[in-house]
């Protein structure tokens, strides 16, 4: 699938096609954020905006013969300028409230998400279960979906006098119809870099709420838009909704623990909860027991990371980390980014933005050891901690001209030559210039030292 943004902050247009691990680097201020959480808004949308419409008679018919069966060929074809024009709308009335931005910012702003119909049409034809809803006290609307067949079966059990309401019982056909279609799209989950200020203040959110105030005191732009992007909010709520989340097992934990160990090797310990209350054990340290607050912030990063592979993991979920550097000291990016690998190639696919060439590299060696797992066991690397080159997509911002405006460029990867990691080069070779000039203590000319001008703003 590609994304493509126009018009948005510093963001002149950007087209990201999605790998299983999608990287987004760049300078600061060039808009890496822009897209990460307007692409993340939009695929989150997709659920919730998009809903497929069929003709009423089909409710109608179920409550007179209590059984139909609907044929999703013919909306196939439809789909898609039924997605064209929803998720038009969605950027035009809810893109820039997500964003807690002003409207105007948003005027001329377009968003389009790409997919393979083919391999849409696949998708649809493999689903396959049963499900029971309750429509009322006495009513029950059970469906059926046979894999390799494009009809779902839809059949009323009513043990009660009066039958359920049309209106109501459309809203199910309907909204069941689009979760077929729309679970095509990857649910998204994202984790911020506001991620060590939850962690932080996470006994505030839960013991002192904020008090209710007026949505004009929210936003000083427009009293409909939040105070906070949607991501930001996601983050917040996930945060405080551990208890809940820990009734849920993830695959991860279920299928491979080994990942959940690597972790802990990363983080230096083990994170619990009690009540509300998360504690992190440090390894080597039996019985003692600290909060977010008294841990390190390498610590307080990692917290959602944490409770999100135990907890939330789905297979073919799309995880979006915003810097996962973030308080890392370099060994434990480099152990990152392989944890990343082993993710993927558990079945979740991966974005991030990042700063970090320690991170950059390590994908490079994990890339560049695929087609020798010898060399790779000798150097340390599992064979679930190796990628082939084909399954990264890598981008950079690149600026327009002296326009203030950016764009995306896409950088090589391959097997042979590994990531092209030209958001870096400039800064590594100007500290190394700088080294090789310390070590010969003397001053090279004027000309060696344009690219420093250009880079650091040495003094004339």
């Amino acid at each position: 699938m590609k994304f493509t943004i126009e018009n948005v902050g510093p963001i002149k247009k950007a087209e990201i096609e999605f790998g299983n691990l999608t990287i987004l680097c760049g300078k600061n201020n060039t808009g890496k954020t822009y897209i990460t959480y307007n692409a993340f808004n939009y695929l989150d949308a997709i659920k919730y905006f998009l809903r497929v419409d069929i003709d009423k008679e089909y409710s109608e018919k179920l409550l007179r013969a209590g059984k139909i069966s609907i044929d999703l060929f013919g909306y196939l074809s439809n789909y898609h300028a039924m997605f064209k024009i929803a998720m038009e709308n969605w950027v035009k009335t809810e893109s820039w409230r997500q964003m807690a931005s002003h409207k105007d910012y948003y005027v001329n702003t377009k968003m389009l998400l790409e997919y393979d119909f083919y391999e849409f049409e696949a998708f649809v034809k493999k689903q396959n279960g049963e499900e029971h809803f309750p429509i009322t006290k006495n009513c029950i609307l059970h469906i059926n979906k046979n894999q390799d067949e494009f009809s779902i079966d839809f059949t009323i059990e009513n043990t009660g006098q009066e039958l359920p309401d049309v209106d109501m019982l459309h809203k199910h056909l309907e909204g069941f119809l689009s979760f077929v279609f729309n679970s095509f799209f990857s649910d998204t989950f994202i984790i911020t870099c506001e991620r060590t200020g939850v962690a932080c203040f996470r006994p505030s959110f839960i013991y002192s709420p904020p008090k209710k105030i007026s949505l004009k005191k929210l936003n000083e732009y427009d009293e409909n838009a939040p105070k906070y992007p949607r991501p930001m909010q996601k983050d917040w709520r996930f945060g405080v909704e551990f208890k809940e989340a820990t009734i849920e097992k993830s695959f991860i934990a279920e299928e491979h623990p080994y990942i959940l160990d690597y972790f802990s090797d990363i983080c230096g310990g083990k994170y619990s909860l009690n009540d509300d209350l998360v504690l992190f054990e440090p390894q080597g340290a039996s019985g003692v027991k600290l909060t977010t607050t008294e841990s390190s912030s390498a610590v307080r990063s990692l917290m959602e990371l944490n409770f999100y592979l135990k907890h939330k993991a789905k297979r073919h979920q799309c995880l979006i980390i915003d810097e996962p550097e973030l308080n890392l000291h370099p060994e434990n990016q480099r152990k990152i980014a392989r944890l990343l690998v082993m993710l993927i190639n558990a079945g979740i696919r991966v974005a991030i933005t990042t700063h970090s060439d320690y991170i950059i590299r390590e994908f490079d060696f994990m890339t560049r050891l695929y087609s020798n797992p010898d060399l790779a066991k000798k150097l340390g690397y599992n064979r679930n901690q190796l990628l082939k080159a084909d399954r990264i997509k890598t981008y950079v911002t690149s600026p327009i001209g002296n326009t203030g405006k950016y764009e995306l460029k896409e950088i090589s990867v391959s097997e042979e030559n590994g990531i092209e990691s030209s958001s870096f080069d400039t800064s590594i070779e100007d500290m190394n210039f700088i080294q090789q000039a310390i070590q010969m203590g003397e001053v090279m000319s004027d000309d060696d030292f344009v690219f420093l001008d250009n880079n650091c703003g040495r003094e004339q």
